[in-house]
C-alpha cells in the first residue's frame, strides 16, 4: 500500500512538473520581466510574432490565443518554437538580401523630336516655336535696368 502511495505521489509530481513546464512562457504587458503577465503559453504554442525589439535581451511582440481569448503582449523567452522559427526566417531574409545582386536598371534614353522654328532674329523657343525674350544686359555702372 505504501509503495502505491509513493508511486502516485511521484506520478502526480511528474504530471504537475510537466504542466508547469508546458506553461513556463509568459506573455507580458511590456518588454520587462517584472511587467504584468497577460497569459501563459507552452513552448510549442501557436503565436503570431509581429516584430522583435533588440536590447539586452530580445523582446518579441506577439499575439496568442490563451484560454480561448486573443492576447497581445510581449515575450522575452527565445526558447519558444515560434520565436526560433521567426529568428531563422529573419536571418535567412537578411542573408538573402546581402547576397542579392544589386542591379540598378539604366534609364531608357528619351529622344524628344521638337521641330526647329526660326524667327526673324534667329532665336526661338524649342518648346513653343515663339521667339525667345532676352533679358536686358547689365550696365557696368552697377545700375539695374529699368
Amino acid at each position: 500500500m505504501k509503495s502505491l502511495t509513493v508511486r502516485t505521489i511521484v506520478l502526480l509530481l511528474g504530471v504537475a512538473l510537466e504542466v508547469s513546464a508546458g506553461s513556463a512562457y509568459r506573455i507580458l504587458s511590456e518588454c520587462d520581466e517584472s511587467a504584468e503577465v497577460r497569459g501563459n503559453i507552452s513552448q510549442d504554442a501557436r503565436i503570431e510574432i509581429h516584430f522583435a525589439i533588440m536590447g539586452s535581451s530580445t523582446c518579441y511582440s506577439v499575439t496568442a490565443i490563451v484560454d480561448g481569448k486573443q492576447v497581445r503582449g510581449y515575450v522575452i523567452d527565445a526558447g519558444l518554437d515560434a520565436v526560433l522559427a521567426f529568428e531563422k526566417a529573419r536571418i535567412k531574409t537578411s542573408r538573402d538580401a546581402l547576397n542579392a545582386l544589386s542591379v540598378v536598371p539604366q534609364p531608357a534614353a528619351q529622344v524628344v523630336d521638337h521641330p526647329v522654328v526660326n524667327s526673324a532674329g534667329g532665336k526661338t523657343s524649342v518648346d513653343s516655336g515663339k521667339p525667345v525674350k532676352e533679358l536686358p544686359k547689365a550696365t557696368t555702372t552697377g545700375e539695374l535696368p529699368r
